[in-house]
């Protein structure tokens, strides 16, 4: 009886060591999954913000362009007004 009492205990622990495993790892999988999804929405986001900083530094260097332009010209009226 002693034996078979052991390996009771024993099939007992290690089933519950399994269910312990198992549900670790389901619990794992979960959370890699929701991480997945928000690095990639992490990701689209980030795309969209350097894709509008692009736009947002072209309009800039476009705005300083024909910033410098015009401060060219009333230079060159200046001369002539003279």
């Amino acid at each position: 009886m002693e034996v078979e009492e052991k390996l009771k205990r024993i099939e007992i622990s290690f089933r519950n060591y399994i269910f312990l495993l198992d549900f670790l790892i389901r619990e794992t999988r979960t959370e890699l999954s929701e991480n997945r999804a928000k690095r990639e929405t992490w990701l689209e986001h980030h795309q969209n913000w350097k894709q509008s900083r692009k736009v947002f530094e072209n309009v800039s260097l476009q705005s300083n362009e024909i910033a410098s332009e015009k401060s060219a010209f009333m230079e060159n009226l200046s001369v002539f007004e003279t």
